[in-house]
């Protein structure tokens, strides 16, 4: 007795969704690293690079680069607003214009590198 098929499609909208979550978690992970250290010459390179390989690494999916860029884009404009003691931790500085600037460039390429989807013998 046969089960019938299975349903792929369910199967592959949870596993998108799952590694959505994941690359969001790495994404504000790494973006918390990067405006952490961003003052530093050193740290500045480092989070650049780092950002800037995990948008190579990761596919043009909806769940891969938009994601990533998404949650840095959430980090720095988190840090944009006063902490309690009424200083910034990203500084008015060129460091701190760079570090806001890679946001918008990550946004940019995780815009420009997802491509539409094929259509499939259903959407033929």
């Amino acid at each position: 007795m046969s089960a019938g098929p299975v349903n792929s499609g369910g199967t592959n909208r949870a596993l998108g969704a799952a590694a959505a979550i994941l690359v969001l978690v790495v994404a504000l992970l790494s973006a918390t690293a990067a405006v952490l250290v961003h003052g530093h010459a050193w740290g500045l390179v480092l989070g650049w690079l780092a950002g800037a390989a995990a948008l190579w690494a990761l596919p043009s999916t909806w769940w891969g680069r938009p994601v990533f860029a998404f949650g840095w884009i959430l980090v720095l404009l988190r840090v944009l607003f006063p902490r309690p003691e009424g200083d910034f931790l990203v500084a008015g500085d060129l460091s701190g214009y760079l570090l806001l600037a890679s946001g918008l460039v990550f946004t940019v390429v995780a815009a420009l590198g997802v491509r539409p989807g094929r259509g499939g013998p259903a959407r033929r």
